[in-house]
């Protein structure tokens, strides 16, 4: 199986292989199995993104907003605007991987002159991302086909803040808060303290009223039964992804 990437105006990504002697299409959300149909009228069963949550789960400090992966389609500049906005909660900024240097080189300017704003290389091992992370942030201005640092973030009761494009939504779920993408710098930052953030400050946490019912929240699992989203605990996880595939294949 590989991804076969259809364009990023569309923002549709699709997976395919060889069944039985003939090319299946799968889609990995609701969003890319509506583009496909729009685009190609393909009929396309939806396996969304798996995670493994031993690959990713931590117990998080809760130190500060974290954004992976900085740049303009990802909604960098409304993250360091926020951080701005926000000058006495701790964001950190992680880099991705694949970046042109005059891209980083740039935002690292401008989150250099932010006090409150730390900027790390990329890594692989995710968990040192999340370990001390309060909130993801995803503002993308792109139509994402799936948000996977949410998921990975969910496994360890990390809620996220992300944009309405794409399956952002989908992948947020009832674990974080869905803004509109070119909503107002304010609506944003009063997003973040929806999520739990007015604890958070650069010289130590204060636990916030509500914090609890977000992580709970966000550690849910989602699962697609018979093409139907559903949010289960952990332990009945397992369960209903093997029931799923017995259902479907």
């Amino acid at each position: 199986m590989h991804a076969l990437g259809l364009g990023n105006e569309n923002g549709v990504v699709a997976v395919n292989g060889r069944l039985g002697g003939r090319v299946s299409y799968l889609a990995n959300s609701g969003f890319t199995q509506r583009r496909l149909h729009a685009a190609f009228d393909l009929a396309t069963p939806i396996v969304p993104i798996f995670t493994v949550p031993e690959d990713y789960r931590v117990d998080s400090a809760r130190r500060h907003v974290l954004f992976v992966n900085p740049s303009r389609a990802k909604g960098g500049a409304r993250v360091l605007a926020m951080a701005r906005a926000l000058p006495h909660i701790p964001f950190q900024i992680r880099e991705g991987w694949g970046h042109e240097d005059i891209v980083i080189r740039d935002f690292r300017a401008a989150a250099d002159a932010l006090p409150n704003v730390t900027w790390l290389p990329a890594t692989d091992d995710m968990r040192a991302c999340y370990r001390e992370a309060a909130v993801v942030l995803a503002p993308s201005l792109v139509e994402e086909t799936w948000g996977r640092i949410v998921s990975e973030a969910q496994v360890s009761g990390i809620p996220a803040l992300v944009s309405d494009r794409g399956a952002l939504p989908e992948t947020v779920a009832a674990g974080g808060v869905v803004m509109a993408a070119d909503a107002p710098l304010a609506d944003w930052c009063a997003a973040l303290a929806r999520c739990g953030m007015t604890g958070l400050t650069t010289t130590g946490w204060r636990q916030p009223p509500g914090r609890p019912r977000w992580r709970r929240r966000a550690r849910q699992k989602r699962c697609w039964i018979n093409g139907r989203r559903c949010s289960v605990p952990p332990k009945l996880n397992r369960r209903c992804r093997r029931d799923n595939f017995r259902s479907r294949y």
